[in-house]
Order: C-alpha cells, then structure tokens, then sequence
C-alpha cells in the first residue's frame, strides 16, 4: 500500500537487464538446477526454450523477470522512487552507501556467493549464438526492459 511505502525506508536491488535475463536463461536452462518456479508451472519442456522463447515467456510471466521499476518506484508524488537503489554491478559499494544513508551495523563484506564460472566466456558463446543473433536478441531485451535501462541509467547494450 502507499501508506506502507511511505511509512517505511524502502532499499531496492537492481541488476542490468541484458545481464539479469542471460543470468536467468542460463540457470533456468542449466540441467544442473532442475527445478525452479518456472519449471514448476512449464515444466521440464522450459529448459529446452531459446533465449527469444524465453524472453516471450518472461513477458508472460512478469513475476519471474519483469521490468525492475515496477519494485523499485511507487504511483505517489511523495515518494516515486525507493529510498536507495542499489545496482548489482556494484555490489562491493553497497556497505558504504548502506552506511552513507545512515544504515548502521555491523561491519560485512559483500560476497558475489552465486558467481558462475562462465563470466571468461563471452554471451554470444554462452548462448551458442553468432554476432547477429546476440545483437536481435540485445534489441529485443533492449525493447522490452526498455524502462529499467533509461530509469536505472544502464547503457543500451548495443
């Protein structure tokens, strides 16, 4: 509820959305991770989708990827955004600028724990696509999560 956004200090985590999407095709599609939510109301079938089919599905099912404003921004003219957002790429930052918000405790180091080896691979090998077809689908993520590049200041991926 509004009353509720604006009673409490609202953080928000956000990831750059051609990354956040080929993170979770990836683990969606990986037989090692044989059950999530998605596989869980499509089934197995799922981890046998391409990246586009998985971007059509996303679409349908916005819970499981949908556009990042929609958690982070509220429809009330007191406060339209979260109080902080965070973005994942900087994940090593995020103890100082808890800290700069005024967000005391204790002292912690961030761990990257879910890091997968694949990052010394680049996203057109890990998605077995040629230049092409990386760059259709970066228009189409671009397309699609078009709001989260221009709110959250990420650079078009193309």
């Amino acid at each position: 509820s509004e009353q509720s956004w604006l009673e409490h200090y609202v953080i928000c985590a956000v990831r750059n959305p051609f990354d956040r999407f080929v993170s979770s095709y990836l683990a969606t599609i990986d037989p090692r991770h044989p059950t999530n939510g998605l596989t869980k109301i499509y089934g197995q079938k799922i981890k046998n989708l391409s990246a586009f089919d998985f971007l059509d599905l996303l679409k349908q099912a916005p819970k499981f990827g949908g556009v990042q404003k929609n958690w982070a921004c509220f429809k009330s003219d007191e406060k339209p955004n979260a109080d902080l957002i965070l973005r994942f790429e900087e994940i090593g930052t995020w103890p100082k600028l808890l800290e700069d918000a005024g967000l005391t405790g204790p002292t912690f180091t961030l761990e990257h724990k879910n890091k997968k080896p694949y990052k010394t691979r680049s996203q057109a090998e890990l998605l077995g696509m040629n230049k092409d077809e990386i760059h259709h689908l970066k228009v189409a993520i671009y397309n699609h999560f078009q709001v989260d590049y221009e709110h959250f200041s990420y650079e078009k991926p193309f």
